[in-house]
């Protein structure tokens, strides 16, 4: 009677063949995840807007309205504002988009889990994203502020798109286990 348990318990319960499967369905489901995350991580960061008049200082709207009689004297259009940025605890606008057009997923075999997030492009931008989610201070290395030390404003885009996305991911394995 117990040969013929142990027997029936392997053809039953084949674990490499579970193993497999399940291995399957969770790559299947974290890149899918991975995938939510970064499209609304992406979809959140808006294309930046000029600066309205009331936006500006009393000396950028002087210079701003000196430049505009310049302008408009030598046969010229109004001149180019300024690229507003975004609220402090909103994601941030985008200005020539490398932020938003790097930002990817990889499902990792070995740990088993998904990354999201935005590829290093340089050394110079290389603390950008990290500034943009959580904020903090910056020193210069170049132009007429070199040396000069800012505090950023947090603007994530990353932790509010995994907010947003958490929920889907529970479904996700729902209808994946289904199907194994």
């Amino acid at each position: 009677m117990a040969f013929k348990l142990q027997t029936k318990t392997r053809v039953f319960f084949d674990s490499k063949l579970l193993e497999g499967k399940l291995d399957k369905a969770t790559k299947a489901v974290l890149s899918k995840f991975g995938a939510y995350v970064r499209t609304f991580s992406r979809r959140s960061m808006r294309k930046a807007r000029m600066v309205r008049l009331s936006e500006m200082d009393s000396d950028e709207r002087d210079r701003y309205e000196l430049q505009k009689k310049i302008n408009k004297h030598a046969g010229k259009g109004a001149p180019k504002r300024r690229l507003a940025a975004s609220e402090p605890g909103k994601p941030p606008r985008v200005r020539q988009g490398d932020l938003k057009k790097f930002l990817f997923f990889s499902y990792d075999t070995n740990q088993k889990s998904v990354v999201v997030g935005p590829e290093r492009l340089s050394q110079r931008s290389g603390r950008t994203p990290q500034l943009m989610e959580k904020g903090g201070r910056v020193t210069m290395d170049f132009g007429p502020n070199k040396g000069k030390s800012f505090h950023i404003a947090a603007r994530p885009y990353m932790q509010p798109a995994l907010a947003e996305e958490l929920p889907k991911l529970e479904p996700l394995w729902r209808d994946r286990i289904n199907k194994v």
